[in-house]
């Protein structure tokens, strides 16, 4: 288990479970233990049949990394294809500068993901859950050209169980758009928790926390994904403080997953949760107990 997602002891600090912001703590019990993904994620892992072997990839110390996934041809080619789909754009209550492309196409996704999930990250992947994985919800999205920053273009880690990751895949590049995904280390992430910043209220986000890092001797060094059509980014959301930057040129392209730990390997964790419209059943977010998804799953 993650070093900040220790099993928490109560302590008499005002405010503070194990030495961390309540907010924090509250945060990740209601995933962990009151929504089951900790005995979840233990049961995939007694589930799994086939060896989990040590890769040394970037992902599994840092916390983020860079991959490439297709061509620069192959990601306009992608492009091309999600452009016929402008037609059927949905914006959901509550969502920031973005907007979602229904692409009610299995063979669209099952490629990309074929893809995606070459030799070198499957084994990334399971070895970082200690289990197979299942891409539990993915999406296409397109962020127009604006001013305007909010939710997601502003710093914030995502609530969620401690032991999941997303992939953004770029089908624009950072320069030719303007807009960007920026990101800070493990050691930096942590050091912000304990300001009591981490999970605050959506509209408590900032776009700029040099003068909460400087206020707290925090060395505060965000870096740019900086990633071109085609590449993208593998990350610890709950974990990793990350932000997006709003395209100030053209309009971004990219494709969201949510990965999380499965009993059976992802090909035939997808089929069966599709068969169970589990994410749509669950309103796009995380089941109300993981008992649901391995109910799917299984």
């Amino acid at each position: 288990m993650l070093g900040l997602f220790r099993r928490p002891k109560t302590s008499t600090t005002r405010a503070t479970v194990n030495g961390m912001p309540a907010r924090v703590w509250k945060t990740v019990e209601r995933f962990d233990e009151r929504a089951g993904f900790r005995e979840y994620t233990a049961r995939c892992r007694a589930a799994c049949v086939n060896p989990v072997v040590a890769t040394h990839a970037p992902f599994l110390e840092k916390g983020f990394e860079r991959l490439d996934v297709f061509s620069a041809r192959k990601a306009a080619s992608l492009l091309a294809r999600i452009k016929r789909h402008m037609d059927k754009i949905e914006y959901r209550r509550g969502e920031d500068h973005k907007a979602l492309l229904r692409i009610d196409d299995d063979a669209f996704f099952d490629e990309i993901l074929a893809t995606l999930f070459d030799q070198r990250l499957d084994a990334c992947l399971r070895e970082y859950f200690g289990s197979e994985y299942v891409p539990y919800m993915y999406g296409v999205e397109c962020a127009p050209v604006s001013t305007s920053r909010k939710r997601s273009f502003l710093w914030h880690c995502d609530k969620g169980p401690s032991r999941w990751c997303k992939v953004l895949i770029y089908f624009t590049g950072s320069r030719e758009t303007g807009g960007d995904s920026y990101f800070v280390d493990r050691e930096t992430s942590d050091a912000i928790a304990r300001t009591g910043y981490t999970f605050c209220s959506t509209t408590a986000r900032l776009g700029d926390l040099g003068a909460l890092a400087e206020k707290n001797a925090i060395a505060f060094r965000p870096q740019a994904a900086g990633l071109r059509a085609g590449q993208a980014l593998l990350f610890e959301p709950s974990r990793i403080l990350h932000k997006g930057e709003v395209p100030t040129k053209a309009p971004r392209y990219m494709m969201q997953l949510w990965i999380l730990p499965s009993p059976v390997n992802w090909r035939e964790g997808l089929d069966r949760l599709r068969r169970a419209n589990l994410p749509e059943a669950a309103d796009f977010a995380f089941p109300s107990h993981a008992s649901r998804l391995w109910d799917a799953l299984s």
